[in-house]
């Protein structure tokens, strides 16, 4: 699926900084010190990514969570460092070879870059919600204690934004049981995977009543939709109203009290959760 037709069917898209995840390599400086700079024998492959992030952002659909653009900031700032890092190596003659096109493919990729930084920044999400808030807390309380996976280990100047995946979460299921919309990740992380069902499950188990039953069926009749990026394309992954694949979803070698002492936080966080009056009544009075 490539990404006009996820336009045409979705109407709420959260993506992830993976979706324009550029082709990087180490390379040794002066100093005999390590750092990334963009794959300058990839800058066409980059250049299609770019060009197809631009197109994905250029619609009123996507929405940027503020971790997501730091993160496109950061590649922002990577391509400066490539930039700069070749032009060191022309003038201690490192470069041997004709640089013209390779120095036109980084001009154009820099101003893709750019409409990509000030697209992400006009679509930024700036909703400070309450509820909002407290998923956020949930999603972070079940991806770093549930023992589902690991925060997964950026490069050193990815540390900061080690939980942006859960808070991706966090923001669609606030537009599932908030706003009323169902909605859409697009990411090229394995991370969603784990992230999105567990999530599902433990704030949807009969353990929370009654907010788990509400969060259920809010779930339900508005979905979260999770694509994932394969080559040029996108595939579907999974759906929570697919409640089959997502309830069969199993937490991953805990024991009891783990188990346990996770539900209780999540119960906890649930207890004074904030709820919008009017679809959220109708609901109770249906479990």
């Amino acid at each position: 699926m490539n990404i006009e037709d996820i336009l045409s069917r979705e109407d709420t898209i959260f993506i992830d900084s993976s979706v324009i995840h550029l082709h990087k390599k180490r390379r040794n400086t002066a100093r005999d010190r390590f750092i990334y700079a963009l794959d300058d024998d990839r800058l066409d492959d980059n250049i299609k990514i770019a060009k197809d992030a631009i197109c994905l952002l250029e619609s009123k659909k996507v929405k940027v969570i503020p971790e997501v653009l730091a993160e496109v900031q950061h590649i922002e700032n990577l391509l400066d460092r490539t930039i700069d890092l070749r032009a060191r190596n022309r003038k201690l003659k490192r470069i041997t070879e004709d640089v013209s096109t390779k120095d036109y493919q980084l001009s154009l990729l820099k101003d893709y870059i750019d409409s990509i930084v000030q697209l992400a920044g006009q679509s930024k999400v700036r909703n400070h919600n309450p509820l909002l808030s407290k998923l956020a807390e949930l999603t972070d309380l079940i991806t770093n204690q549930g023992g589902v996976k690991k925060p997964r280990k950026y490069e050193e100047y990815f540390k900061p934004y080690k939980s942006t995946d859960a808070k991706i979460v966090a923001h669609s299921i606030y537009e599932a049981i908030h706003e009323g919309n169902p909605s859409t990740i697009l990411t090229g992380d394995s991370d969603f995977s784990a992230i999105l069902p567990v999530s599902f499950k433990i704030m949807t188990s009969e353990y929370m009543k009654p907010q788990g039953d509400l969060l259920y069926k809010k779930l339900i009749e508005n979905p979260i939709t999770l694509y994932y990026k394969n080559g040029e394309g996108y595939e579907k992954a999974m759906s929570t109203d697919k409640i089959a694949s997502v309830r069969m979803f199993r937490l991953n070698n805990l024991s009891y009290d783990e188990n346990l002492r996770i539900l209780e936080g999540v119960k906890h966080l649930l207890s004074d959760l904030p709820v919008p009056s009017q679809p959220q009544q109708s609901l109770l009075q249906q479990v």
